[in-house]
């Protein structure tokens, strides 16, 4: 089997054209009164880190299925070399792959790959491609794609795939959610290095000395002369400071509340879980709201995370876009019952649930293959388990 196609595209840091907007924007305004977001920038945000990860992180955890419909019949196939193995690089597997489209996902609104083909044209493999190596030009009604200067067609006119999100009416370019919420980051970002300055810069003096009133005024020489001393004094040196009578040494004291800003951090992460979520802060380490969190209800909302927010924004526009890449009649799918696996008496709770629906209506919701296959475990070998002798008289 022929690779007819592989281009794979190196990307060195560059910026954007919103980025340059965003940089002139900061320039004119001046460093203390505009900070300047990117996506690369708002990573050093604890929130925006945590969401981001969390998406491609769990996003890539959850199985793929490769499935076929044929009226109500649904039969799982095996999966195509195309989503079990894309990337032809051996440190690139099928988990960093898929980790590498969600975060682009998540921090540009857009992933893109190089679709790579066999003699027959048929996918065999992708490379992914950074965002911001791909340039999307307007010309004549048509919407054109450039990957480091080079025009692109898209897939199945060419070799360029692309999954969009945060679809605007009109346009098929994702919206860029660190475009859309830079004003959003800035604060959290700005908080963040005016506590790393006060700390390494010395944002406070350490301390300021009183003289009462029977101290004359030193003048400015000599109150050079006393804070040199006191610096001496405090640097390296657990040693007591004696200070002539009537010279008071009083030092500043900060609590941790005011000086790590931890109101504005903890604001800082539920902003992000409403950009890249729309709610749930418990998921990257924020408060949750309603109260404490407890085992029972963490699994709950883990499940109310994936139902509302990581499979609707994140997983079903993926699927979509992996299911172009297969004949038609065929579908991928993402095996959301593996967010459970964590839970053993829950899972075998089900399984037994399932049982006594075969028992009252004699159909199976999981059949015992089904089953051993969600718990990584082969199919039954039927001539180990011969069918039972019927006892005497009819009776089992």
């Amino acid at each position: 089997m022929g690779v007819l196609s592989r281009r794979r595209e190196r990307r060195a840091v560059s910026i954007g054209a919103n980025d340059i907007v965003a940089r002139a924007t900061a320039d004119r305004l001046g460093a203390a009164s505009a900070t300047y977001v990117t996506p690369e920038s708002a990573l050093q945000a604890d929130g925006v880190w945590a969401a981001q990860t969390l998406v491609s992180s769990l996003g890539s955890f959850i199985p793929l299925n490769e499935i076929r419909e044929r009226g109500e019949v649904r039969e799982r196939l095996q999966l195509s070399s195309v989503f079990a193995d894309p990337d032809p690089d051996p440190s690139i597997d099928a988990l960093s792959f898929r980790s590498q489209i969600l975060q682009s996902l998540a921090s540009r609104g857009n992933a893109y790959a190089t679709v790579l083909v066999d003699g027959s044209m048929r996918p065999v493999g992708m490379v992914s491609i950074h965002p911001e190596s791909v340039v999307w030009k307007f010309d004549a009604g048509v919407w054109r794609t450039f990957v480091d200067g080079i025009e692109r067609r898209r897939w199945p006119l060419g070799d360029l795939w692309h999954v969009p999100i945060n679809l605007q009416a009109g346009s098929p370019i994702g919206m860029d959610p660190i475009n859309y919420h830079r004003g959003t980051l800035a604060p959290s970002l700005a908080a963040r290095k005016f506590g790393a300055r006060f700390f390494d810069a010395g944002g406070l003096p350490i301390g300021f000395v009183e003289l009462d009133g029977t101290v004359n005024d030193p003048g400015e020489g000599g109150a050079k002369e006393l804070k040199q001393k006191i610096v001496t004094a405090l640097d390296g040196s657990r040693e007591p400071i004696v200070l002539p009578s009537g010279i008071r040494f009083r030092e500043v004291q900060v609590n941790a509340e005011e000086s790590q800003f931890l109101e504005t951090q903890r604001f800082g992460v539920e902003q992000a879980a409403r950009i890249y979520f729309g709610g749930f802060p418990e998921m990257i380490g924020g408060s949750p709201s309603g109260g404490s969190q407890t085992y029972a209800n963490l699994e709950q909302r883990i499940q109310a995370f994936a139902t509302l927010s990581l499979i609707p924004r994140y997983l079903a526009p993926l699927e979509q876009a992996l299911s172009r890449l297969i004949p038609s009649g065929r579908k991928v799918v993402h095996n959301v019952n593996a967010l459970s696996r964590g839970d053993l008496a829950a899972r075998y709770q089900s399984y037994l649930a399932s049982a006594q629906v075969q028992q009252m209506t004699g159909m199976p919701i999981l059949t015992n293959d089904e089953i051993r296959a969600l718990e990584d475990r082969p199919p039954l070998d039927r001539a180990d388990f011969p069918a039972p002798t019927p006892a005497p008289g009819g009776g089992m």
